[in-house]
């Protein structure tokens, strides 16, 4: 084997010699004083099978390499080149069993795997080199007492008593005063590994079964659940898979162990969440979906509805509202919360003077001037916060808060967007210019809104601003009696600033176009049926069977098998 440690070593001193140390299981060992002969060295078959056992506990591969290394008087846990590194001394491994049992070297050897496990040991060059400052005596410390439960827990878990598990440590360690020492003393440390015999005796688990738990993909089991993801400092960290023991699956980003950023959980009865998260809780923007087809998307803090949100019910189908650390704020007097309620309403929301109002898409309090609110405050559906002077839904002087960030605003030049309104509007013609009554025009959103308006006697039509939402894509359906119906998709997805939308649509009359006997051959046959390449839709083809006589058990052939006919 090159002797890759010895450069190491060497480097370290030279390069600095503030951190050219060693943190071994009893005391820290000089860079300076410290040279060994890997070549040399005789592997000693006991550690190694130690080793193996003690990785069979928490699931874990094999990740390091065992180094021997004789007459150094302890035993350490290195990192160099992003290869992990165990370095041993076999005669001190055995002079403490000699004074005890084979259990104290197996504790010693978990002690330096429970540093590789929890993240101590940090790239070696990076402190060498000034990219990490080193650690405190008191983090150090407490990284000792974290190894030190390690080793108690796995121990415990492999059938060592107590005295066992703490037998080596009462003979390399002691009481004495520790405040300027990397390691604490015996007390606390025989605390520390009777905190991880006790989980182990408790069924208490935080092992790790496939893969890198500490810096990479891997699946770690604990008490509630089992991970699957990318982990960090031991932590888990990046893009990853929670399940949990009752059923409940999330799927998302983490942050130190906690749902931090977009992920989606489902739940044992069926609900699911699909949105933001922030410390494990559901925060900002997001959807919920509950097990009986009803929905809250909004906006969130702490867990609970705080904000806008549109929601659907089977009760009161589709609607939005106002919430206020999870309670509902009630929509009454034509969305006037307080000031002069009853004038506006009579002036439907035209009015001046000062007012608290609640619309479909925000919660506004301040001055009015002919329904528009030109100071106060607004908080629009997505939980953004305006406060100062206004100018047509535009802050043009105050500050704003988006995602936590507090931004000022003082130019009437580049104004802030408070809300997007949107709308819809059009005619409705046939092939010959004639404006259509009575066309109606669904709409569906990507949100699972769904509104229908008709045609009036000139062919127009309107969607209003209160039914459109921003970050939202449309399909729309046109149809009358007689008539083949037309789709057509809208969006606002991308769209910052307020838009109308126009469409215009010509609808074509339906005539015969195939004979009631190849009506019922299609049928027999199962085939789409379309007119040049446009397929008719369901509604059009029993059109066509009530007007021309198409036997209605055909028609129920029709619905109950497919719900358009293969070409």
């Amino acid at each position: 084997m090159k002797n890759i440690l010895s450069i190491l070593i060497v480097s370290l001193f030279l390069l600095n010699s503030t951190v050219a140390q060693i943190c071994g299981y009893n005391k820290t060992i000089s860079f300076e004083d410290f040279y060994c002969d890997f070549e040399s060295q005789t592997k000693d078959k006991y550690s190694e099978v130690s080793v193996s056992k003690i990785l069979d506990v928490i699931g874990a591969s094999k990740s390091f390499v065992l180094l021997p290394c004789d007459d150094m008087q302890n035993c350490f846990a290195t990192t160099f080149n992003g290869v992990r590194y165990i370095v041993y001394d076999k005669g001190f491994l055995d002079g403490i069993a000699n004074n005890s049992d084979s259990w104290s070297k197996m504790s010693i050897l978990a002690h330096e795997i429970g540093h590789h496990i929890n993240g101590h040991t940090v790239e070696a060059l990076l402190y060498s080199a000034g990219t990490i400052e080193p650690k405190v005596l008191s983090e150090r410390r407490k990284q000792e007492l974290e190894a030190d439960e390690f080793s108690g827990f796995v121990l415990g878990k492999l059938g060592a008593t107590l005295e066992q598990c703490q037998s080596a440590l009462t003979i390399v360690s002691n009481n004495d005063n520790d405040l300027n020492s990397t390691h604490p003393k015996l007390d606390k440390r025989l605390q520390a590994i009777k905190n991880g015999y006790d989980k182990a005796k408790s069924g208490a688990v935080n092992i790790c079964l496939k893969g890198d738990c500490l810096a990479g993909q891997g699946i770690k089991k604990y008490k509630n659940g089992t991970y699957e993801g990318e982990f960090l400092n031991g932590k888990r960290n990046g893009h990853g898979i929670y399940y949990w023991n009752n059923g409940d699956i999330y799927k998302g980003m983490w942050e130190n162990n906690f749902q931090k950023g977009l992920g989606e959980r489902t739940y044992i009865d069926g609900s699911k969440y699909k949105g933001n998260w922030d410390r494990g809780k559901k925060d900002g923007f997001g959807k919920m979906v509950y097990n009986n087809s009803s929905f809250y998307s909004g906006t969130w803090e702490n867990d609970l509805k705080d904000g806008f949100a549109r929601t659907f019910s089977v009760e009161n189908g589709n609607s939005s509202g106002f919430w206020i650390k999870g309670e509902q704020i009630p929509r009454i007097r034509g969305g006037c919360l307080s000031g002069d309620c009853d004038d506006y309403i009579d002036k439907k929301g035209n009015v001046t003077g000062q007012f608290t109002i609640l619309t479909s898409h925000t919660y506004q309090k301040g001055d009015f001037i002919d329904g528009l609110i030109v100071k106060g405050k607004v908080i629009n559906h997505v939980g953004n916060v305006y406060v100062g002077r206004f100018d047509n839904y535009a802050l043009v002087q105050g500050y704003y808060i988006v995602n936590d960030v507090v931004n000022d605003v003082d130019s009437t030049d580049h104004p802030i967007s408070v809300i997007q309104f949107y709308n819809i509007s059009g005619t409705v013609l046939d092939l010959d210019s004639i404006p259509l009554s009575n066309v109606k025009v669904k709409m569906v959103g990507t949100d699972g809104s769904s509104i229908v308006v008709e045609s009036d006697v000139n062919g127009s039509f309107l969607i209003g601003r209160d039914l459109m939402f921003p970050e939202t894509s449309y399909g729309l359906l046109v149809s009358k009696p007689g008539y083949f119906s037309v789709i057509r998709k809208e969006t606002t997805v991308g769209i910052v600033n307020s838009k109308k939308f126009f469409h215009e649509y010509r609808l074509q009359k339906i005539e015969m176009i195939f004979s009631k006997l190849e009506i019922e051959e299609i049928i027999n046959k199962n085939r789409r049926i379309y007119v040049g390449d446009r397929l008719i839709f369901k509604d059009e083809i029993i059109y066509l069977f009530n007007k021309y006589g198409v036997k209605k058990n055909n028609i129920d052939y029709y619905i109950a098998n497919t719900d358009y006919y293969d070409k």
